[in-house]
């Protein structure tokens, strides 16, 4: 990120008289780049997967494996608590959506996604969840969208 070193000779070859020198330079270019890569990593995931129940735990877990195969950027909450535990949670790490799949949703094949900057939520069936994720997260990135 930083250089320096001695450019004895530096003044003298561009026409003036020799000078002993010595210099420094900071890569701003690649400061730039690494915050900018920061404030990426920094971004919360697309959603946040809750675990209902235990007997749902295996399907939450291969759900969030097939929406991260379509592209997002999902966790799981694993640790066994409240589904309101796991909305606040989901809230404080920055995910966009929390993804609840309980006894109902499995049954139908659904998934209830609910907005967490808004509180609204929507059921859908799985195949519609990821585009529906993936248009809410577009919407709220402050860029346009994930690099």
């Amino acid at each position: 990120i930083a250089a320096g070193g001695r450019y004895d000779g530096l003044v003298g070859s561009l026409g003036g008289t020799p000078v002993a020198a010595t210099g420094g330079s900071i890569g701003t270019e690649r400061v730039l780049a690494l915050l900018g890569e920061a404030d990426a990593a920094a971004a919360g995931p697309d959603a946040m997967l809750t675990v209902v129940d235990a007997e749902g735990a295996a399907d939450v877990l291969a759900l969030g494996q097939r929406l991260r195969r379509a592209g997002l950027a999902v966790d799981v909450y694993v640790d066994d608590a409240r589904l309101g535990r796991q909305l606040r949670h989901a809230e404080r790490i920055g995910a966009t959506v929390a993804l609840v799949r309980g006894e109902r949703e499995r049954e139908t094949g659904s998934v209830t996604v609910k907005h967490l900057a808004s509180g609204d939520q929507v059921t859908l069936a799985e195949d519609e969840v990821a585009a529906h994720v993936r248009s809410i997260s577009l919407a709220a990135a402050p860029t346009g969208g994930r690099p």
